[in-house]
Formats: C-alpha cells, structure tokens, sequence
C-alpha cells in the first residue's frame, strides 16, 4: 500500500553506450593480465595495438572494424612500410583482441579474426656452431678480467641451456640452485 501523495519511481534505464576501439582493447588487455600472461607479452599486445592506431589514426567503433580495414593495415606494412614477415607478431596480436571482440564480447559482429592470416615466410635455416666453432667463440674471452669472467659464464649459460638472452638477463638469485646445479626459470618471465 503506497501512502497518497507518493509516486514510484521508475528505474532508471540503462542505455549502452558503444565502446571505441581503444576501450575495447582495455577490456581485453585486462583479460589477458588476469590470465597471467608474462610482462613482455603485455607489453607486445600494447606495442602492437599502439603501431595499428597509429595506422587509422582515429578511434573507431565496433561497426568500423571491417575485414578490408586489417587487410589494408597488413598490406600498408608489406608494401608502404616494407616489413619483412617478421610483422606477423603484429597480425596475431590483433587477431587474438578480434578473436575476443568476437566470440566473447559480441562487439562485433563478424569473424574477422579468421578471414586474414600471418603471411607466409620463409623458413630461416639457423647454422649451428661447428665444435671447432664453439671452441673458438670461448677460447676468444678473456676470463681474466670481471667482464671476461662475466661474458664467459653467460656465454656457457646460453650454450648449454638454449635459454634466450632476455631471460638470461632477467635470472634472479633465487632461480639458481648451486646444489642441484640447476636454473629455474619462472613461467612469468619466459
């Protein structure tokens, strides 16, 4: 029973209000924080977002992200920008954020995610070092000195653990076990 002189109020009406590009990728880049991805590969995500703004130029919308609008993103980096295929780290970070724009949003509304691929590449054949080789590239270090020392020891942990550069320079103190004679590496940090 309402008391005379009361009106209900009416809820308010919530009206969506279309995201732009730029907040599409927050959403998205907050998905990916939350699923743990390493620091460097957020940062490539954001990197790789920054170069295709950079390209339109403009915010868009959900409605202006069209297929013929990537592919001319990718073909301005083949011919205007004479990337090698190198380029296709770009083109599968901005598939994965059209992937989720797609499928687990529904911001737009066709899967443009599939309709361009990486480019194809060549296959680099990468020469291994020769035993002779090997032998060589350590025997030309001077460990006499810190940075000798240092070079070397870097030179072994490279050569016998195949660990890239980037995760070599990230080891902590608390990845090494001088008793077991091992290094662990975080799966944050590779």
């Amino acid at each position: 029973m309402m008391r005379k002189g009361l009106t209900r109020r009416k809820r308010p009406v919530s009206v969506e209000v279309p995201l732009n590009i730029t907040e599409m990728f927050e959403e998205f880049m907050l998905v990916k924080k939350g699923e743990g991805l390493a620091k460097r590969t957020i940062k490539e995500h954001y990197n790789n977002f920054g170069y295709f703004k950079t390209y339109i130029e403009k915010e868009i919308s959900a409605d202006e992200m069209t297929i013929e609008l990537f592919v001319r993103w990718i073909t301005y980096m083949i011919e205007e920008m004479n990337y090698t295929p190198a380029f296709n780290i770009r083109v599968r970070t901005m598939r994965a954020f059209l992937r989720y724009c797609y499928e687990d949003k529904a911001w737009i509304h066709e899967p443009i995610h599939k309709s361009f691929k990486p480019i194809r590449a060549p296959i680099d054949v990468v020469e291994a070092f020769t035993v002779e080789e090997y032998r060589r590239l350590v025997a030309a270090i001077d460990d006499e000195t810190y940075v000798g020392f240092r070079t070397k020891v870097m030179t072994f942990v490279l050569l016998d653990t195949m660990v890239r550069v980037c995760e070599l320079v990230d080891i902590k103190r608390q990845n090494v076990d001088f008793k077991t004679m091992s290094i662990r590496l975080e799966a944050a940090d590779t």
